[in-house]
């Protein structure tokens, strides 16, 4: 019998506030990744981190609190890299001000395979349809084997997918609105952030 391949602890999280996805994904990733507890059950344990985050009145618009998610994975010894699709970004930008707020200067749109490799944990920007304009929502996705589990802190459940669902979702127009992935109707924004060790 051959060694047994250790997979990483998949956690889902419900965030307190439509304000904290970007909190609660991180301490899922943490979680996940064995740099902090969580107890999925504890309602709230997100609001510190949004705390440290969050200057200023809150824009729903903007990527921002992603911006401070990523510097806190960083100091926390993980590796983060921005994953831009830049025509998907550009034709939301008349909306959302997300690129320039993470500075991405990549030009490579995510791959549902490579960069899902090594037991990477992914956060998707999405956009969701607010009252007078759009807000950002984080999802966290990973792989297992030939499955995606998209975790949203919206509703606190784990979804899982195939590769031609998730894609379906990435890829899917613009101009048809949102599409429902992890429970909720979003629109993939083309921003998305790659963790791993």
């Amino acid at each position: 019998m051959g060694p047994s391949l250790r997979v990483m602890p998949r956690f889902a999280y419900r965030q307190i506030h439509e304000q904290t996805s970007a909190a609660a994904a991180t301490l899922v990733v943490l979680a996940e990744f064995g740099v902090r507890t969580l107890d999925p059950a504890l309602r709230g344990q997100e609001l510190t981190l949004h705390g440290l985050w969050q200057r200023g009145v809150f824009q729903a618009h903007r990527g921002t609190l992603l911006l401070h998610a990523l510097k806190h994975l960083t100091g926390a010894g993980l590796r983060c890299e921005i994953r831009h699709d830049v025509q998907r970004a550009q034709a939301m930008s008349q909306v959302l001000q997300v690129a320039e707020d993470l500075n991405a200067t990549s030009h490579r749109p995510l791959h549902t395979i490579t960069d899902f490799a090594d037991e990477a944990r992914v956060l998707l920007l999405e956009a969701l349809p607010a009252r007078a304009s759009l807000a950002l929502h984080v999802l966290l996705a990973r792989r297992e084997g030939e499955s995606y589990y998209v975790m949203n802190p919206e509703t606190g459940q784990d979804t899982t997918y195939s590769r031609w669902q998730l894609d379906a979702h990435l890829n899917s127009p613009i101009l048809m609105g949102p599409t429902t992935v992890a429970g909720r109707p979003y629109t993939y924004t083309g921003i998305a952030a790659r963790i791993w060790r």
